[in-house]
C-alpha cells in the first residue's frame, strides 16, 4: 500500500504521533522544467501516516497550479499534526513566486485547515517566502521559520510567524538585510 507517487519522492521531516506511529511529510514529482516546451513538471506535497510498524494508515497529497512542498513537521497538543511548505506560482517567464502553507491534518487524515502566508505586508506580489520548520509553543500557538525576499535579485532574510491553533497569524518578524 505505499503510495508511489512519482519517480522522484523526496521526505523531508518525520515525526511521531502518540500512537507510536508516525507521520512523514515531502515532495513528489520533479521540479524541473522541459527547457524545449516550457512546461513545468508539477510536484506536490504528500502527507503520510505510519503504525509503529511500518504499515502505512492514510496519505494526503497537495499540488495545483505550480510546485508545492512540505518541508516541516509537529504534533500539536490535540494530537493532530501541522506541515509547512511552499508552494510556488509562475509569475513570468522566468520569474516564481513562492508563498508558505501550513496544513493542519487530524489523526485519520482529514484537513482541518489549509492556510497561505506572506512574510512582506506592505509587498506581497513581490515577495518570494519559503516555510521551512515550524514547532508548537507553551501556549498552544505555533512557530513557524522560514526564509523571504523581495525580488529575484535580492538576499534571503530570515522570518518567523506566529499562528494559533486555527491557523489565523498573531505577528510575524522578519530579520536580515542591509
Amino acid at each position: 500500500l505505499w503510495y508511489n507517487l512519482s519517480d522522484q519522492d523526496y521526505c523531508y521531516s518525520v515525526v511521531q504521533t502518540p500512537d507510536s506511529g508516525f507521520v512523514v511529510t515531502g515532495v513528489f514529482g520533479s521540479p524541473q522544467y522541459e527547457i524545449d516546451i516550457w512546461e513545468p513538471i508539477l510536484a506536490g506535497t504528500f502527507i503520510s501516516k505510519w503504525d509503529r510498524h511500518g504499515n502505512p494508515e492514510w496519505n494526503s497529497t497537495y499540488s495545483g497550479n505550480g510546485d508545492q512542498g512540505g518541508y516541516g513537521i509537529c504534533n500539536s497538543p490535540d494530537e493532530n499534526v501541522l506541515v509547512v511548505g511552499s508552494r510556488r506560482i509562475q509569475v513570468t517567464y522566468d520569474w516564481w513566486e513562492h508563498d508558505v502553507f501550513c496544513v493542519k491534518k487530524d489523526a485519520t487524515g482529514h484537513t482541518q485547515w489549509y492556510e497561505t502566508f506572506s512574510a512582506q505586508d506592505d509587498h506581497p506580489e513581490n515577495s518570494s517566502d519559503e516555510g521551512y520548520s515550524l514547532c508548537a509553543t507553551n501556549d498552544n500557538c505555533y512557530v513557524i521559520a522560514g526564509a523571504t525576499t523581495l525580488d529575484e535579485h535580492e538576499d534571503d532574510d530570515l522570518f518567523l510567524f506566529k499562528i494559533d491553533p486555527s491557523g489565523d497569524v498573531l505577528w510575524k518578524k522578519t530579520y536580515g538585510g542591509p
